[in-house]
């Protein structure tokens, strides 16, 4: 018995150990987001608007689809033409056709016969007036019909397929360069463009100087919090260059640069404002004459700590500046902070929380209800409760499906004839489907209509409908930020840090060294963490020399800028370093393969083939003292350049683990290190619940192996006992 037993656990332990094994893995196996697509001059495709290359596909009667056609506020435009690349089944009759709508206005029909005989992309021009700036509202509509004269409403022949790849937009812009005033920043610094990052310069009188560190930092604050969500890179230049064009010009849309310094420096700068008092700081915003499209936002003050002041009210965005071009520092006081937006990462909110309003979805082919949710903590199971009402009419197949980045999670049935509503219908989204950053949920209605007869006899559409109500509510539950050790996702929400009175209570900035590229790469990480943060950090030090506080802290850093300590902090000491490698499973191992020939920094020695030489890292301190994060890379270039990679769509989200890394030619992200640890980083009361409800077979196996090891304990134990007493009877 004692044999069984031993061998029993023995296999006991190798199972265990190969789940734990495993669990990397499954962890890996979630989809990442992907970054959108560039776009080329003025020609936007749709793949771009719908953030897929993957073709789109109108299927029956009635299909049809919407996005979002971004026009930025500072142009005029001129002609927009738009390019699709059809192909329509060869089931369709003449009396198919496309239309498209913008902004609720039909501005152009399409024969699909025709297009399918033509064989090629059909171009359409739309009228420039149905056109707004910011963002105008993009709908195609498929009336698909069949030479069948009985054939079925929803025959697999009815269908026309969009090559998102092919098809596009062609514009034509003008920049309008208004005089714009400081309330009107938000035009200059504006989301509503097809770009997929903004590049903003900030020009000083000496970039390579570590005074002006944390004014920069609220400055980028200021402009990135305008451009809402939009990624921003920054670079910090010389005064003297401020004068020259700037590579956007050549796209003809207006520009912005930060100009920083004092009356003396910035003097040709200001010239024309009549300007009588050179001693009160001022914010300015003008055009500017000598480069074309191009506007100069000035903060202009005579000390460092007066520019921080400035700098600050800058990046205050929720006080409102007023409708005029200059304005002194005592006009910008602020007397109490404002009320930052709602925290919306945790516990609940309704969908008008959202921006959502109450829709109803009608039709064979009902649009999707589409919203995406943030998701700032480390692997959160979340669910959605619905109230919603649909129409009498519909057969028992109708359903509500709810989906969770483009994986469907739940079905709601709409299926009494006489319609219903239902109040509260929950809905659990997964741990191993929510990502770190934005999800994408869909609500997708599958309305099919009772059916009278035989395919001869028409289908009665008008009553396909379902009502989504915005008093509907999403809930995260449990695995609050306390129940977790350090994670490089906390980029992703600031979730971990410590926040007071909805504020962030401080974090500190540390650069190794005086350089421009350094200052770059902290403004674009620190306008960056402005945007996830949904407020402004007030409290900052940024510079290469901080005071002594127990804030968080980031150091910005060239590798050979690290000292020993700070190697053996955050786990880049060689043999730390080859041991994360080595012990990693596969996944982790296979971008060793990028560089065939070992381009070894002077603090990797080893034959590893893990380049360094053009890659950016970042590392989580795991100890337990001050908290503190790391990005580094070979030169202050290199770093620069890859955060401004890790700040766009998708990427910033991909930063999970105590070490990730990545190289700035669009190769992924790479975490090396845990990815899930259940047992470790979840409470025991809500983490195991949580971990039992994602691996459901694992939890029966291990209860099924807990069961049958009691069973042969206790089988043992009165063999035992039967034992000891028969032979106690005996005697």
């Amino acid at each position: 018995m004692f044999h069984y037993l031993n061998e029993f656990n023995t296999y006991l332990s190798r199972l265990v150990l190969s789940f734990c094994l495993l669990m990397p893995l499954i962890a890996l196996a979630g989809t990442q987001p992907m970054p959108l697509a560039d776009v080329s001059g003025e020609q936007i495709t749709l793949a771009h608007l719908l953030g897929t290359e993957t073709p789109l596909t109108l299927i029956g009667e009635d299909a049809q689809t919407s996005f979002t056609l971004p026009i930025a506020q500072l142009v005029r435009v001129l002609s927009i033409n738009l390019t699709l690349a059809l192909v329509p089944s060869a089931g369709l009759n003449n009396d198919s056709w496309l239309m498209v709508r913008i902004n609720g206005l039909t501005v152009g029909q399409i024969n699909l016969v025709t297009a399918r005989l033509q064989g090629n992309a059909i171009s359409l021009a739309i009228p420039v007036a149905v056109l707004k700036p910011g963002y105008n509202k993009v709908q195609l509509f498929a009336a698909q019909h069949s030479p069948t004269v009985c054939a079925p409403a929803l025959s697999p022949e009815l269908f026309t397929q969009v090559n998102t790849e092919n098809s596009f937009f062609t514009l034509s812009t003008t920049p309008i360069n208004p005089d714009l005033t400081l309330a009107q920043l938000g035009e200059l610094f504006d989301p509503s463009s097809e770009a997929t990052q903004a590049e903003v310069p900030v020009f000083v009188s000496n970039p390579n100087g570590a005074l002006q560190a944390t004014t920069l930092a609220y400055a980028a604050q200021g402009v990135a919090r305008r451009f809402n969500y939009l990624p921003v890179n920054f670079s910090v230049l010389p005064l003297a260059k401020a004068a020259q064009p700037a590579v956007t010009q050549a796209k003809l849309r207006p520009t912005a640069a930060l100009l920083i310094g004092n009356y003396t420096e910035l003097t040709p700068y200001l010239a024309g404002l009549n300007l009588s008092d050179t001693q009160t700081p001022r914010l300015i915003v003008r055009r500017f004459d000598a480069a074309p499209a191009r506007y100069l936002v000035i903060l202009v003050a005579n000390t460092i700590a007066d520019q921080q002041q400035l700098a600050l009210r800058f990046a205050l965005t929720e006080l409102p500046l007023p409708a005029v071009h200059s304005l002194n520092l005592d006009s910008l006081a602020v007397y109490g902070l404002p009320i930052p937006t709602p925290q919306r990462q945790n516990n609940e909110f309704q969908f008008r929380d959202l921006g959502i309003k109450s829709a109803t979805l009608s039709g064979v082919d009902a649009p999707a209800l589409d919203f995406q949710v943030w998701n700032a903590g480390w692997k959160q199971k979340a669910q959605v409760r619905l109230h919603l009402a649909y129409a009498a009419g519909m057969s028992k197949q109708s359903a509500l499906n709810v989906w969770i980045n483009d994986v469907q999670q739940g079905s709601i049935p709409l299926n009494l004839p006489q319609g219903g509503e239902y109040a509260d219908f929950a809905v659990t989204l997964p741990t191993t489907l929510l990502t770190a950053g934005w999800n994408k949920i869909r609500l997708q209605p599958v309305l099919i209509p009772i059916s009278n007869g035989g395919e001869c006899k028409h289908f009665f559409p008008g009553n396909l409908s379902v009502s989504v109500f915005d008093d509907s509510k999403f809930i995260w539950m449990g695995n609050g930020s306390e129940e977790y050790t350090r994670d490089l996702v906390i980029f992703s929400g600031f979730n971990s840090m410590k926040w007071v009175s909805d504020w962030l209570e401080g974090l500190n900035i540390h650069l190794s060294g005086n350089n421009a590229d350094l200052l770059s790469a902290a403004m674009t990480l620190t306008g960056k963490l402005s945007q996830v943060a949904h407020s402004p950090l007030i409290q900052l030090n940024v510079g290469t020399t901080l005071p002594k506080n127990d804030w968080p802290t980031i150091l910005i850093s060239t590798l050979d800028a690290l000292n020993t300590e700070n190697k053996q902090r955050f786990g880049l000491s060689p043999g730390q370093v080859l041991s994360r490698l080595q012990n990693n499973t596969p996944g982790d191992i296979a971008p060793l393969s990028w560089d065939a020939k070992p381009k070894l920094t002077t603090w990797v020695e080893s034959n590893s083939a893990f380049d360094l030489t053009h890659t950016t890292l970042a590392a989580v301190a795991e100890d337990t003292m001050q908290p503190a994060y790391l990005f580094a890379a070979s030169t202050p270039a290199t770093l620069q350049t890859g955060m401004a990679r890790a700040v766009g769509f998708g990427v910033w989200s991909q930063l999970t683990g105590t070490l990730a890394y990545w190289p700035y030619d669009g190769k992924p992200v790479v975490s090396i290190g845990r990815t899930q640890e259940p047992f470790r980083n979840y409470g025991l009361q809500r983490g195991l619940s949580i971990w039992v409800t994602q691996n459901p077979w694992y939890g029966l196996l291990i209860v099924l192996m807990a069961g049958t090891l009691t069973a042969l304990v206790m089988r043992w134990g009165l063999t035992i006992y039967r034992r000891r007493r028969h032979e106690k009877n005996e005697t």
